[in-house]
């Protein structure tokens, strides 16, 4: 599974990084499950969701995980990631989990490639 933090509305590191989860499924030749964390639960809504995952042509490749900000904020701390904030830079990270729920791998988006997300994702899938 394939686990990032975005925001609706983020024009700089969002789309990036569903560009990166799109391109890590294509070059892995089938898809696997993709979740998008909001963090931004204010302005995340399904209209906005939607428009986002529309817009990357990622509809029915990966889902967005909206709620309150109660209903988060576990989550968040469960991979050490603060919402985001006005003036704050985004964390924009791709994490992967294992089939028993383990995250394995995780990095920044800037520092991900679709190829090396496939590569860990086929190493995840064996083994």
């Amino acid at each position: 599974m394939i686990v990032t933090f975005l925001y609706t509305h983020c024009d700089d590191t969002c789309p990036p990084a569903a560009q990166q989860v799109k391109g890590a499924l294509d070059e892995l030749g089938h898809d696997v499950p993709a979740l998008a964390i909001a963090v931004e639960p204010a302005r995340d809504t399904a209209a906005s969701a939607r428009a986002f995952l529309s817009k990357q042509r990622m509809l029915g490749r990966m889902r967005f995980v909206l709620g309150e900000r109660s209903e988060l904020a576990p989550i968040w701390r469960g991979y050490a990631i603060r919402p985001q904030a006005p003036g704050e830079e985004h964390q924009a990270r791709i994490v992967l989990v294992d089939g028993r729920g383990f995250q394995r791998v995780g990095f920044p988006v800037d520092q991900a490639t679709p190829e090396g997300i496939a590569n860990d994702l086929r190493m995840l899938e064996t083994g």
